[in-house]
């Protein structure tokens, strides 16, 4: 194989040894793989993350290390990998990931399947802001246990999906290039991957859920010290309205609801198997423990997820 199949590009940003660390060692048993080409990407940490890294690495000539000498934000960072990038797909990997053993090449496997309309994959997690997300709890240790059982038992289907979350997310290299990857004006971080779902979309192209794949997701590792974090995302948020006035801000609510109707779906044309079985439980447990606040969005709420609780209630309860 002259050029692996997959460009893995994990973008670090400090805590070395609670982010990127756990992260690489999820990953590092594949690495060697041809299909796999793995490129670290130290976007001019603010410790001594970028040593670690180094040092961390001294004995994996596979792995391709960049140091930045800037911040160039999440965007920055994540175009810069892939400017490297020669496969037929990118997998965007954040440092707060941990890959679930098994889901790179389950990924491979969802990716290599895919017709040429759909130009964009993610896994499935535990803290997402879309449909990604499955309700697991526990710590990282017991959210993983409860993935391996998810990725033993397959379902083998793949969800479609009004926007992907790119904690963790593969893309096709000739998307990228068309679309000329993540705009920076975004800065530091925020709505640049929602708003590059959107430029995907308005080409025609489609964006899948592999439900057999899970990736754990800290979340909110790089930003949660960053006292400038809300006004970020206030006016990253109004740059993206502007630009996607027709655009649909889901609640993850409205995702996960979403994706049970299309298992439902599935189910009616005689897809249904025991993987589906299992995602569709937590899917149900996400459904009823993330519901609105107030006592009026609740209750509409409740009017609405109704039906589809009934239907389940009548097919497989």
């Amino acid at each position: 194989m002259s050029h692996p199949y997959i460009d893995i590009i994990l973008l670090s940003y400090g805590k070395f040894s609670t982010t990127t660390q756990p992260c690489l060692d999820s990953l590092l048993p594949d690495s060697r793989n041809e299909k796999y080409r793995l490129t670290v990407i130290d976007n001019h940490s603010p410790d001594d993350s970028a040593a670690l890294i180094r040092d961390y690495l001294s004995d994996q000539p596979q792995v391709r290390t960049v140091y930045l000498e800037a911040n160039t934000g999440f965007g920055g960072g994540m175009n810069h990998g892939a400017s490297l990038a020669t496969a037929e797909w990118l997998l965007l990997v954040n440092s707060d990931t941990v890959f679930a053993p098994g889901a790179l090449d389950i990924l491979y496997q969802a990716l290599s399947a895919q017709p040429a309309e759909v130009g964009m994959v993610g896994p499935i997690t535990n803290a997402a802001g879309n449909d990604q997300g499955y309700a697991i709890p526990g710590d990282r240790d017991a959210i993983l246990q409860t993935a391996s059982k998810l990725q033993e038992t397959p379902c083998h289907v793949l969800i479609p999906c009004y926007r992907l979350d790119f904690f963790c997310v593969a893309i096709r290299k000739s998307l990228w290039d068309k679309l000329h990857g993540l705009d920076s004006v975004f800065g530091l971080g925020y709505y640049e991957d929602t708003d590059f779902s959107m430029r995907a979309k308005s080409l025609g192209c489609k964006m899948m859920i592999c439900e057999d794949a899970f990736v754990f997701h800290m979340g909110g590792s790089s930003f949660s010290a960053n006292p400038k974090t809300k006004a970020l995302i206030k006016r990253n948020k109004k740059i993206f309205l502007k630009r996607h006035p027709a655009a649909i801000l889901y609640h993850q609510r409205e995702g996960n609801l979403q994706a049970l109707q299309e298992l439902l779906r599935l189910n009616d044309i005689g897809g249904y198997n025991e993987g589906m079985a299992f995602r569709l439980k937590l899917r149900i447990s996400e459904l009823m423990q993330n519901q609105p606040r107030s006592l009026l969005k609740k209750w509409l709420w409740r009017r609405k997820i109704r039906y589809v609780l009934a239907q389940i209630n009548t097919r497989f309860i």
